[in-house]
């Protein structure tokens, strides 16, 4: 008796017993010669898509993959992320949220790009498609090179520059996943939409329910905590602690971004918080609130120009954000990796913020260690109150939110 097939074998021998994977030497749509095809505009029944559906389930288990939604792109997608979440429901019991995109945006029935499940910015999605290369990488990594030789060689707006040449080299290189180039203009100039249908669009109905209640604890949170890790780390960089490690005018900076955070809810946007890519500015020189004055008034002309900006794709983006990556890494040298209470805490924060998707978890899962790896360490004395209280509230955040 063989040894029976691992659902990867079992789909390959799917695909090829269906048509769907040939071998042979064939051009894509970039130019490239590869020697096999596949074709899943061939699969065409109910069960060919159930089948299809269960691996793309399989795998998700398999790899213990969390996610909020699945998400498949138009059109191909749809039909793998509704068989897919069918699966996950049937087979492994996990009732999963599921969306799809439209190619263009509705301005009647439920309006927008998106189907089913509406994600927010804090929202992890699992993407199912038919596709399995990509050129944005390749252009990525150009980009990363280039702009890392500007960084390095200290030119003026290096950053920017980067950016914008990555962006311009993706108009001369196509996507084999899409056969379109990977930077595409559709136009120059674009009236902002009105923002009437979600302008103080507020529920109070709901005001004083149990869902209220969670829903705000869990957002005040994600943003207070997303707020001071990006200021403890950027104000480090641009060497705006003092001795002590305190930052001047902290309560200045909370404000603000709770003004902006509310002013953000009346205008019917995700939560607004402060972002790490203010450290990209630093870098260059910014250290006044002029700098962001003027970037505000930078976004508010970008508002007219929105085809231009929303052109320039993740794979332009991309180089400067690992770039500014490295500079949030500086204060990394002032840890004491000698001392295990303070490095095994530092590296768990620094791990869990990727890992997590959310830099307010890694700060939440940090202080946690902190405090009971130094409690059970005995060293009371590194512990200050408002540490114990903090963990105490963290835990009972990831218990019962």
């Amino acid at each position: 008796m063989g040894k029976e097939l691992t659902y990867k074998e079992k789909f390959i021998k799917f695909m090829v017993e269906g048509g769907i994977l040939r071998f042979g030497e064939f051009t894509l749509k970039s130019g490239r010669i590869s020697p096999y095809f596949i074709n899943t505009g061939n699969y065409k029944t109910g069960s060919q898509i159930s089948k299809l559906g269960e691996f793309y389930a399989e795998c998700i288990m398999d790899n213990k993959i969390k996610g909020d939604a699945i998400f498949g792109p138009a059109y191909k997608g749809i039909p793998l992320a509704i068989a897919t979440g069918i699966i996950l429901n049937n087979k492994f019991g996990v009732d999963m949220n599921y969306c799809f995109d439209r190619k263009e945006v509705k301005d009647h029935g439920e309006g927008g790009m998106i189907i089913g499940y509406k994600f927010g910015d804090n929202d992890t999605l699992i993407f199912v498609d038919d596709v399995i290369t990509s050129g944005k990488a390749l252009v990525a990594f150009i980009g990363l090179i280039f702009t890392a030789f500007l960084v390095v060689k200290k030119v003026p707006g290096s950053l920017l520059i980067g950016m914008i040449s990555t962006a311009v080299l993706g108009m001369f290189i196509k996507d084999p996943a899409t056969g379109k180039h990977i930077t595409e203009f559709s136009g120059v100039v674009s009236m902002p939409e009105s923002v009437a249908p979600i302008f103080c669009q507020f529920e109070w109905s709901q005001i004083l329910s149990l869902d209220m209640v969670i829903v705000v604890f869990t957002f005040m949170f994600i943003d207070m905590f997303d707020t001071i890790g990006t200021v403890v780390g950027v104000s480090t960089k641009a060497g705006m602690v003092d001795e002590k490690g305190n930052i001047p005018g902290l309560n200045r900076i909370l404000l603000a971004d709770a003004i902006a955070t509310v002013g953000g809810a009346c205008f019917g946007t995700s939560t607004t918080t402060t972002y790490v890519e203010s450290a990209s500015g630093i870098a260059q020189g910014g250290r006044s609130g002029l700098t962001a004055f003027i970037t505000a008034l930078c976004f508010a002309v970008a508002l007219f120009f929105s085809p231009i900006f929303l052109a320039i794709p993740g794979a332009a983006t991309a180089p400067v954000l690992i770039i500014v990556g490295v500079f949030m890494m500086t204060p990394v040298k002032d840890i004491d990796f000698s001392n295990y209470s303070e490095a095994i805490p530092a590296f768990i924060t620094m791990v869990a913020m990727p890992l997590c998707y959310s830099i307010s978890d890694g700060i939440m899962l940090g202080i946690i260690s902190y405090v009971l790896i130094n409690l059970l360490s005995c060293n009371f004395k590194k512990i200050n109150p408002a540490a114990y209280i903090l963990a105490a509230l963290f835990i009972a955040k990831y218990i019962f939110l």
